[in-house]
């Protein structure tokens, strides 16, 4: 049915940005305003219109100073919320996770034990740890959010495609809610679907030019966005799967690839178990990453490899990586009865944004080989 039907794909991404938004502007303006419904429509009315309007727009190079005046009035924006409205009041404890790693264990102790300002178990991975450590000491764990921003903007700026699209979905995630909560709530979602799209973006690098050092390397991130999310670990078992059957990889270099990724994920945990391996035991980020059940895990995962015959170009890659982290976001979302965990699709945005600016863009070379 998605080959049968081009355009369903797109309609499919573009209704889950369209959505998530919509559910978190209603969210977020029911707090402190009576007119959240019609906040909400007016928002989903202009941001439809926005994009699915299908004319496509001949930019300029003024476009472009007009795209990064926006960025950085955006930058702004945040920096003066910074200043306006306190961290501990956003109810988002993703700054305090990694404070409290930090505090507990450069005090000697094993960071996992500590509680971040909620009174949560610390989750932080390995690699967010390792990222936001210059934040912490520079005490600016504030705009470790906008680095994860910067990041996630700038990558997808200079994506080599025409600039039909790509200005226009990028002044699109300045207007987007669910990317303003996620810096001026200092947390740093983003940044983990940056990692796992520069993976993504090397291994098709490494597969189109055969150059094998680049798919090492990609190796090498999958790695570290494992040690950052374990919820990755669905959409690159599908990645994996596809090298077997269908990439023209040998058995040596997947050893050696799966090598790459294994040994990246434990030596990013080493120096923390160093004289803390007992305590670590029970207390560790699996405790609270594993946010579905090993029923569900076990669905996603088959889910998952099952998709490798949608694979037929790289853009297939960022839209089937998008739905299976959105439906464990979902199933999370279920387990906990809790509908703001859907705001955890926010990872999945670099891949949005990325689909949508290559896809509209019908590149010719969009084949994974």
């Amino acid at each position: 049915m998605l080959k049968s039907i081009p355009n369903l794909k797109l309609i499919i991404i573009k209704f889950i940005l369209l959505t998530i938004n919509g559910l978190c502007i209603y969210y977020y303006s029911s707090k402190y305003s009576g007119w959240a419904l019609l906040i909400t429509l007016i928002y989903s009315l202009f941001s439809l219109i926005f994009i699915f309007f299908p004319k496509e727009i001949k930019y300029k190079n003024w476009h472009h100073i007009v795209l990064l005046i926006s960025f950085i009035c955006f930058l702004f924006l945040c920096i003066v919320i910074f200043q306006i409205y306190p961290k501990e009041n956003n109810g988002n404890d993703r700054w305090s996770d990694i404070v409290s790693f930090w505090d507990t264990f450069l005090n000697g102790k094993n960071g996992w034990s500590g509680r971040s300002h909620l009174g949560n178990r610390i989750s932080s991975m390995p690699t967010n740890l390792w990222l936001s450590y210059p934040f912490y000491r520079l005490n600016i764990i504030d705009y470790f959010s906008v680095f994860s921003f910067i990041s996630f903007w700038i990558y997808l700026y200079f994506i080599k495609v025409s600039d039909k699209n790509k200005i226009k979905y990028l002044l699109f995630s300045l207007i987007c809610p669910l990317v303003l909560i996620e810096v001026i709530s200092r947390s740093n979602l983003l940044l983990n679907g940056v990692i796992f799209l520069i993976g993504i973006d090397y291994l098709f690098h490494s597969l189109k030019q055969n150059k094998i050092k680049f798919f090492y390397l990609s190796g090498f991130i999958f790695g570290l966005t494992l040690a950052y999310r374990l919820a990755f670990i669905m959409p690159f078992s599908m990645i994996f799967v596809y090298l077997i059957i269908k990439s023209n990889i040998n058995i040596k270099q997947m050893i050696l690839f799966s090598t790459i990724v294994v040994l990246t994920f434990i030596f990013s945990f080493l120096p923390f178990l160093i004289n803390h391996w007992q305590d670590f035991q029970t207390n560790n980020p699996f405790i609270k990453q594993a946010k579905v059940t090993i029923t569900q895990s076990i669905f996603l995962l088959i889910f998952s490899i099952s998709l490798v015959y949608f694979i037929k170009k790289k853009s297939d890659v960022y839209f089937l990586s998008t739905i299976i982290l959105s439906i464990s976001v979902i199933l999370g979302c279920f387990q906990y009865n809790r509908y703001t965990t859907l705001f955890y699709i926010t990872m999945t945005l670099p891949l949005v944004f990325k689909y949508l600016i290559i896809e509209k863009n019908k590149l010719p070379n969009s084949s994974i080989n």
